[in-house]
């Protein structure tokens, strides 16, 4: 069997991820939902939240929640989490890697 086809769209506002089965995209949805809102935020108990959670966090708490790092992306800059400085590249990789769970989840890898 041929290895899977697998596409991520690291978007400014959404990301998802997708597969190509039988020549058609599937894109993978968690809770019925196939878009990962791109935001990074960090919860009251110190977890770091990716996606809907840290979209809805923002309305309350934008100073714990980045958003749009993907047009911070080049800049030698760095974002505060908490106690923790991150640069574009790494909360983008934060949601790389919750895309990257999400296929490894519905593939069973």
């Amino acid at each position: 069997m041929a290895e899977p086809i697998i596409g991520i769209d690291l978007g400014t506002t959404n990301s998802e991820v997708a597969i190509v089965r039988d020549g058609q995209p599937h894109v993978f949805a968690e809770n019925g939902d196939p878009i990962l809102p791109s935001f990074v935020g960090l919860a009251d108990d110190g977890r770091l939240l990716v996606g809907r959670a840290a979209r809805n966090q923002w309305v309350l708490a934008p100073d714990r929640t980045i958003k749009s790092i993907k047009r911070k992306m080049g800049q030698n800059i760095k974002v505060q989490l908490g106690e923790k400085e991150y640069s574009p590249h790494e909360i983008s990789a934060i949601i790389l890697r919750t895309l990257k769970d999400r296929a490894s989840k519905e593939l069973g890898m």
